[in-house]
């Protein structure tokens, strides 16, 4: 099932009952997602809430956990739940930089496209 904001909060309150507004989790998801369009190079337009609610995020095949381990750890720094916020931010690097890295792997150019290059 792809991920989009709604899914993503839905997700996230089942780990972390909350009592913050939904709102204020879908900006944490759309500012996440802008993020990540952003540090890749990607072309991203203004998203608001409820209309791109539905929309599909950008991590796939995977890496959707990612947008859960963002609002755990927004969830948890707004509580003051530090060693929670600590423990959601070391997975949520780890991940965002293995996303990262198995993008780079997938937009390399084919092995016979590299003609008279030496590695």
């Amino acid at each position: 099932m792809a991920m989009t904001v709604k899914r993503a909060i839905e997700l996230a309150d089942g780990l972390r009952p909350n009592m913050i507004e939904e709102g204020r989790k879908a900006a944490w998801v759309m500012e996440f997602e802008m993020r990540l369009r952003r540090e890749l190079g990607e072309e991203y337009s203004t998203m608001s809430y409820p209309e791109n609610g539905e929309e599909e995020l950008l991590a796939k095949d995977g890496f959707e956990e990612m947008y859960i381990l963002w609002l755990c750890a927004q969830i948890d720094f707004a509580m003051k739940e530090y060693d929670g916020w600590n423990a959601s931010a070391a997975g949520l690097n780890a991940l965002i930089g293995d996303f990262k890295r198995q993008r780079l792997r997938d937009e390399l150019p084919d092995k016979r496209d590299y003609k008279g290059v030496y590695r």
